[in-house]
């Protein structure tokens, strides 16, 4: 059997110098004091435990699969009808549902939305091989229905991390353009412990590498401010969904010393035209910024939550074989 190559997806881009600059430096220019470095970072899961039990996670139906942008997740599944019920019949489709659904993450990962702060493009130079995303992919499932004779397999991969998407599609950053200037971070003061955008209601949908904006375009917060090793390891915002609309924590009571929600920062986001994977602040949001220049801190230590509203239902069927 020939072996299956399909075109390399590769994320482009050329990191600004700034890239190799100390990271302790902010945007803007504002170096971080010793005493505020990043705080330690918390699994996306148990974030989405402590804001209670009406946040769910973000999870998008796609062409070939789903990715859960909450876990960080990416599902390809493949389907292929057996010639019979004889075992080694049985197995054959079983190998043809798993080259399916390697196929369909190939696909899938020409269509993750990466933001500003990155694009995929098709280079002559690279190719993505079906067997190495295969090796790349953990098998979560693999069921057979002897009534209607199919294989059915799903695969599943991060999309970060030395075995992620990542890595996989060659990713490197690009600069996005005009900074907001943070100001002076007070290294006494009590650092906020989350910072929460409420991004319901506007058009915006999870990306590999979202822009936080001013009203006026300028970059608050983007790929270019954090450690690059923690881009790549853990990506740039955690999302999650909350459908019931009114205010976003339901009790602003006060929580112990080392809760995560002890010192949220809340921040709101306004529809934006011609801005695709940018959320764009309130000017009230970034008037609390102003005066919180330590959810820099936050955010750069990956506790950046992002909350939307139903993400768009996309047709799943693909990657059936007769």
């Amino acid at each position: 059997m020939r072996r299956a190559i399909f075109p390399a997806l590769l994320l482009l881009a050329a990191f600004a110098a700034c890239d190799q600059e100390d990271k302790t430096q902010a945007a803007g220019g504002e170096t971080l004091p010793p005493a505020v470095k990043n705080l330690p970072t918390i699994a996306p899961s148990h974030i989405v435990t402590a804001l209670g039990e009406k946040f769910t996670p973000a999870v998008e139906n796609v062409p070939g699969g789903k990715i859960d942008w909450t876990s960080g997740r990416v599902f390809a599944v493949g389907s292929a009808r057996a010639k019979s019920l004889r075992g080694q019949d049985v197995l054959m489709a079983k190998r043809a549902a798993r080259l399916l659904a390697a196929r369909n993450a190939v696909l899938l990962m020409g269509g993750i939305r990466t933001g500003p702060g990155g694009k995929f493009s098709n280079v002559r130079s690279g190719q993505v091989l079906i067997s190495a995303t295969l090796r790349g992919m953990e098998e979560k499932s693999s069921r057979f229905d002897p009534a209607t004779r199919t294989a059915t397999v799903t695969l599943s991969m991060p999309l970060c991390g030395r075995r992620g998407v990542v890595n996989m599609t060659g990713m490197v950053l690009r600069k996005t353009g005009r900074k907001w200037r943070w100001g002076k971070i007070d290294a006494s003061a009590p650092i906020g412990t989350i910072v929460i955008i409420d991004a319901r209601g506007t058009p915006f949908s999870p990306c590999m590498y979202p822009r936080i904006q001013a009203p006026d375009g300028a970059g608050v917060f983007d790929a270019t401010d954090a450690e690059i090793a923690d881009v790549k390891d853990r990506g740039l915002a955690i999302y999650t969904r909350r459908s019931a609309p009114g205010a976003l924590l339901d009790s602003p009571a006060t929580r112990p010393v080392g809760d995560l929600l002890a010192r949220p920062i809340l921040l709101k986001a306004v529809a934006a035209k011609n801005s695709p994977g940018a959320v764009v602040l309130t000017p009230e949001s970034v008037g609390i910024l102003s005066d919180r220049p330590d959810a820099l801190i936050a955010m750069r230590s990956g506790r950046l939550v992002i909350v939307t509203g139903p993400l768009p239902p996309t047709d799943s069927s693909a990657g059936t074989r007769e």
